[in-house]
Parts: structure tokens; sequence; C-alpha cells
């Protein structure tokens, strides 16, 4: 793994995870009113919406991944990179407290803890494809994908489906909510 770099934060609502290919089709706040009222059907209440860790709302043809919960800066941590620079797994890591020092952070993603608390029953999962691109977009969910000018990451996968699961982590120097990514069927050899 390499250093953790390019925080993204949002405006105060839920981070987006979205394939590149569905992208334009974001409205964010466009038509948005009031998240609490469930007859505003705008993209950004509809994700705002969303309790947990992890949720999942249409969009267009697919599915955009909601990371609410918290407020914080998430940043992408890829498990490992395959030949022609895509990567195919990684770790979502949300910056809620504590956390003196980023280094910090890959060390404990290694930890038995978090192994173990994305592995219990009470962590979130749930699955998403990434469309033919394998280019997944972060972005905070008030913005506009058809005309996104905004603070933004990309993440490049393997193209296929995969499983995220979702938990938070605390301990006496770091409060974060790590949503772990891996491919939902191990490749093969052969």
């Amino acid at each position: 793994m390499s250093n953790v770099r390019n925080w993204m934060e949002t405006t105060g609502g839920p981070h987006l995870l979205l394939p590149a290919e569905l992208v334009p089709f974001w409205r964010g706040v466009e038509g948005w009113f009031d998240h609490l009222d469930p007859t505003d059907h705008s993209d950004y209440a509809r994700a705002c919406r969303i309790e947990d860790w992890l949720g999942s709302i249409p969009c267009h043809s697919g599915t955009a991944v909601v990371f609410s919960g918290d407020v914080g800066p998430v940043a992408w941590v890829p498990a490992f990179t395959v030949q022609g620079g895509k990567d195919q797994g990684g770790y979502f890591v949300q910056w809620i407290g504590g956390i003196d020092n980023e280094c910090d952070v890959e060390p404990m993603l290694r930890s038995e803890l978090v192994q173990d608390k994305l592995a219990a029953s009470e962590a979130e999962k749930i699955t998403f494809s990434t469309g033919a691109s394998g280019r997944m977009f972060l972005l905070d969910a008030s913005d506009d994908g058809s005309d996104l000018v905004v603070e933004h990451a990309i993440v490049e996968l393997v193209s296929g489906t995969y499983i995220i699961r979702a938990n938070y982590i605390e301990t006496p120097t770091m409060m974060m909510v790590v949503r772990e990514v891996q491919p939902s069927r191990p490749k093969t050899d052969g």
C-alpha cells in the first residue's frame, strides 16, 4: 500500500461512489428542498436519507453507493494494484477523529482489530458494479455530475462486481470508518 492522500471533503452531506458511466446522470441538489421530506426525490435528498455507513440508491441505469453516517474526509487506500495501474480492492477510510499522523492509517488497516471488525456480523455489506470502464468517482452527493468542476477523486478498479464492507473503528488514538472493497469473486489462475 502507498501513503494515503487526497482526502476528499463534502459540504456536510454524504460521499457518493459512482461509476464513470453514471456520473453525467447524477443531479445532486437539483430540485432539492428538504431531504427529510419523503416527497423530495432529488438525488441529494435520496442520498441523505441513507443513515447507515453504506447504502445504495438507483442512478439512471445503475446504482450509486452512498457513504453516510458521520461527516469526515474520505481517502482511497489501494490494497494492491494489478498490471495496467488498476486496483483490485482496497479501503475507503473516513477520518472521524484522532489520527494525529495519516501514516498511522495504513498499519491500522492491516491490524487484527480492523480485520475482525470488518468480518464481524454487525459490519454493513453491499455489492456494487463498476461499469465497463472500472473508473469510479468519489464525490460530494450534492454535486451535479453533468457539470463536475468541483473536487472529486477517481479510483481506477478492474471492471467487475465488488463487495464493500464497512464498520466504525475506534482506538485511544483514532476514530474512523473503514469501507473495504474486494472483488465479489476472487480471480483464479488458469
